[in-house]
């Protein structure tokens, strides 16, 4: 007499395979939700560079009463000295 199957020696139940299905279309769902997210990350990336890009122009500066007028701004791309810099 041999040890093991007590069911007289007939077939083993085999295992269930496991159903790709489920996984497959969490997968799906899961890609689907990163691209929307990295779409809107780039779009929104996109706008706040342009909007960094694109300064106005500098305004003229006016005089206070009692004070002598200031002198005009540069020309937009001429150097200016260090000395004219105001803080």
């Amino acid at each position: 007499m041999t040890a093991g199957s007590l069911s007289g020696g007939g077939p083993t139940p085999r295992y269930r395979k496991r159903r790709p299905v489920p996984a497959l279309v969490m997968l799906v769902l899961l890609g689907l939700g990163a691209t929307i997210v990295w779409l809107q990350v780039i779009d929104r990336h996109n706008k706040d560079a342009a909007a960094g890009v694109h300064c106005d122009p500098p305004t003229t500066p006016t005089a206070e009463s009692g004070q002598p007028a200031p002198p005009p701004p540069p020309t937009l791309g001429q150097h200016v000295d260090q000395t004219s810099i105001i803080v």
